[in-house]
């Protein structure tokens, strides 16, 4: 599938995440700064002051804040539409950061703030409205590179919060941040967790995929199992995830490949495929309207696919797992 639109000289720095807002009438990026263009238009709706270096970003389920990570390490929250700053929340001068990185979620009841800065191996959760630390979870000993947090998920549905390590993904409960499980690789998998890069709960909170370097693995949330018995979804240094709002379907970015997955968890095919991009691919959206899905690249471009896809047929799927080189 070729896009219906790119989008050009927004940012010359990598788009380092999308993320719509809850309404999906615009999409935020982080790039040379953080800046949102409208869904129908992809004309730039807003730029928020003092973002430029911006690393990770988030709306509020209600859509009411806009939350920012900046380059130094500091929690910033904007209150929509004046986009005036609401607070700032520092971390500890201690904390040290091997990374100049961080991921950002929302706890849905009460909305708070899951906020980890990679390499300081520890989670905090903060209150929306006051930006008062309510808990942190961190691992005493692990403050090293390959013990890092490389990204967070929360659950509308369970209230588990999903925390992605190198070596395993680690399953909070979302009141108090208390550890309840972990998905690794002592689980009866082939392999287990190889090297967990990113989380995303599926809408209904009953799927989490968890994005591995060499594949992307779809985990029943209840049962602490995949979904599938042997790996179905192969793709190496996979940099992001999105979910369909109304399906078990989900779109996944390759930094190596150039190319965007379409993937259904039900029966574990691909639907189609993301093509068209020049460079790595290193973020995706996929609208809450069900309408369109964005992807962002590691030289700034922006990319509009329609969602409302004609998925493979039996003989496109033939063609593809022949000759997979071919959609490149």
């Amino acid at each position: 599938m070729q896009p219906i639109q790119v989008i050009t000289g927004r940012s010359k720095a990598p788009i380092g995440q999308i993320r719509f807002s809850p309404d999906g009438e615009e999409f935020a990026c982080v790039g040379d700064a953080a800046f949102a263009l409208s869904t129908e238009t992809s004309q730039m709706v807003w730029t928020l002051p003092g973002s430029e270096g911006a690393v990770a970003i988030a709306y509020s389920p209600d859509g009411k804040y806009i939350v920012v990570v900046d380059t130094t390490g500091s929690l910033c929250c904007f209150a929509r539409p004046s986009y005036a700053l609401a607070w700032t929340c520092r971390a500890n001068d201690d904390d040290e950061c091997y990374y100049q990185d961080a991921t950002l979620a929302f706890c849905f009841d009460p909305p708070r703030v899951l906020w980890a800065r990679n390499g300081s191996n520890s989670l905090r959760s903060v209150d929306v409205s006051s930006g008062e630390i309510d808990w942190c979870y961190s691992e005493p000993g692990h403050r090293s590179p390959t013990g890092r947090f490389f990204d967070v998920a929360a659950s509308s549905d369970s209230g588990l919060i999903a925390l992605a390590r190198r070596e395993h993904v680690l399953l909070l409960e979302g009141a108090r941040g208390k550890p309840v499980d972990r998905l690794d690789r002592s689980r009866p998998r082939f392999g287990g967790i190889r090297e967990s890069r990113r989380v995303e709960y599926s809408p209904s909170g009953h799927i989490l995929a968890v994005g591995e370097w060499f594949g992307l693995t779809p985990w029943n949330v209840v049962e602490r199992r995949p979904r599938f018995s042997e790996d179905r979804f192969l793709i190496e240094d996979n940099t992001a995830i999105a979910f369909c709002p109304d399906r078990n379907v989900l779109a996944a970015t390759s930094g190596v490949d150039r190319l965007g997955w379409i993937w259904n968890l039900d029966d574990g095919n691909v639907e189609e495929v993301l093509q068209g991009a020049d460079e790595q691919l290193s973020a995706v959206g996929w609208s809450p309207r069900n309408d369109v899905i964005v992807t962002g690249s590691f030289s700034g471009v922006l990319r509009v696919y329609s969602a409302q896809y004609r998925p493979f047929s039996p003989i496109d799927l033939g063609e593809y797992y022949r000759h997979p080189r071919r959609w490149r």
